[in-house]
């Protein structure tokens, strides 16, 4: 009885009259065969003058399953279905809001519960939007175009230097606090766009987000301009971000360190017309450790792809340079990049929308840990509807 009630209540939820809001920027649509990512940097729907409309619930699943060859490991073949992502979203008038609960297989195959984006927003203008809550964080392009369902990204896989914290990203994914964003037309000269945020910023364990209570009293300032040129499909951005992390306290002394001063500053181009798929967008990490020396950190990567009909074939290489001393966040003795000084990764593939609400992937992988490569072979099959 309980079940049939659940498969009652969401067949509500998704029935045909709930329209999908647009002015939280959510999920992208469900694209048509031809298209492969969500439009440029929409701006924000203009305010409405009329009476407030209440639009509904909009429910969105998004999934994945895959197959993995890779030549190394005691483990070398392995099947996954191990992601499902539920988005909700409401709008009435000119306030909306946006959830988005993420169900994620671990190593352990213990499957984790993240509330991954939580947010309310309220549309004064195409020039102002105000936000609270858990959001993606307004970096690059990748962070916050591509959510957690893999459908409409073109690779199996998020770059490996902007990955989730919980996957080793060196670069805080999601913010917990307040943003304003907007957009100034400026006639054949194209538009400017921008994002501010200001949040909780990082943990001590660089992996966690801070998600009902801050670390430190210091708060993470995220600022991103972006001119959206005449050109169709073309933008071009810059980004700087400034947190402090917390000071991290161990019984093995390889481990504690002191505060550190993090600085970001970063550039990205995009190109998305005509069939072309251009990403390029790279970055530096400047690490002040408080008493201490400072550490920089460089990363890149270019994503390439052209469609040829529901087929594109694509290419993405990707570069990390730590610093020789190593980093005092990432490179601890137990974390995720200890010991590296450089990694390439490189990925070549291609994508087949076979339905709007279907596509499959076939990528060849080769990451290079200094001089430690591992190959695989991965065929996944991501979904949304």
């Amino acid at each position: 009885m309980r079940l049939r009630t659940m498969l009652l209540a969401i067949s509500w939820l998704a029935s045909p009259g709930l329209a999908r809001a647009q002015a939280v920027a959510p999920e992208p649509p469900d694209p048509p065969l031809a298209v492969e990512a969500p439009p440029v940097a929409p701006a924000p729907t203009p305010a409405p003058t009329e009476a407030p409309a209440d639009t509904g619930v909009t429910l969105k699943l998004y999934g994945d399953t895959q197959f993995s060859y890779r030549n190394r490991g005691a483990v070398k073949t392995t099947f996954e279905a191990a992601h499902l992502d539920l988005f909700f979203a409401y709008d009435v008038g000119r306030v909306a809001f946006l959830s988005e609960v993420f169900l994620e297989g671990r190593e352990t195959n213990e499957v984790a519960v993240d509330v991954e984006r939580l947010q309310i927003a309220y549309l004064f203008s195409n020039a102002l939007r105000v936000r609270a809550g858990r959001s993606h964080t307004a970096f690059g392009y990748y962070s916050d175009t591509y959510h957690h369902g893999n459908l409409f990204e073109l690779t199996t896989e998020r770059p490996l230097g902007i990955a989730f914290e919980d996957e080793g990203g060196l670069l805080p994914a999601h913010i917990v606090g307040v943003g304003a964003d907007g957009t100034f037309e400026g006639g054949a000269a194209g538009a400017l766009r921008y994002d501010v945020e200001i949040g909780n910023g990082r943990l001590a364990d660089p992996s966690a987000v801070a998600v009902s209570r801050a670390g430190k009293n210091e708060k993470m300032l995220n600022v991103r301009l972006r001119w959206i040129t005449p050109i169709d499909g073309f933008l071009i951005g810059v980004n700087g971000m400034y947190d402090v992390v917390p000071a991290r306290a161990d019984a093995n002394p390889a481990l504690a360190r002191n505060d550190v001063v993090q600085a970001m500053v970063g550039a990205h181009a995009v190109y998305t017309e005509h069939g072309v798929h251009m990403i390029a967008e790279g970055y530096l990490l400047h690490d002040t450790l408080s008493g201490g020396s400072a550490y920089d950190t460089w990363l890149g990567f270019v994503e390439l792809g052209y469609r040829f009909g529901a087929f594109t074939p694509y290419l993405r290489p990707e570069y990390i340079l730590f610093p020789r001393a190593g980093d005092p966040i990432f490179q601890q003795a137990d974390g995720p990049w200890a010991a590296t000084r450089t990694v390439f990764d490189a990925r070549v593939g291609v994508k087949w929308v076979a339905l709007p609400q279907l596509a499959l992937k076939l990528e060849v992988d080769r990451v290079a840990h200094d001089t430690a490569p591992q190959e695989s072979v991965n065929v996944k099959a991501a979904f949304g509807f």
